[in-house]
């Protein structure tokens, strides 16, 4: 079971459209050929949005950090605002960006 969580700093955005929480998660589904599915969002403290993924192939982690990475999403360059964490089982691990040096936390 793959599990991705995309913790987003909204105050960071271009265009922070409340849409966005449900946008990008169908927008992952598609590219992904139904690889993962939606799982919800919440927000931080903080205020910053965090989607879930959830999945059974785990071949979709690359297809989903290429997308982020390399196409603006809704005129929002995502590289500068975005944390990505995979849990394989044991907790999420930080896999974007990749030398964060601090711990995926949904607080």
């Amino acid at each position: 079971m793959l599990s991705v969580a995309i913790k987003i700093d909204l105050k960071k955005l271009s265009n922070p459209e409340a849409d966005l929480r449900y946008q990008l998660p169908s927008h992952l589904e598609d590219i992904t050929d139904n690889k993962v599915k939606d799982d919800g969002y919440d927000y931080t403290e903080d205020g910053d949005l965090v989607i879930f993924l959830i999945g059974d192939d785990h071949d979709a982690l690359p297809i989903i950090l290429k997308e982020l990475t390399n196409s603006p999403f809704q005129d929002n360059d995502l590289t500068k605002a975005m944390l990505v964490g995979a849990d394989f089982g044991g907790g999420y691990d930080v896999v974007y960006p990749k030398d964060y040096a601090g711990v995926f936390v949904v607080e």
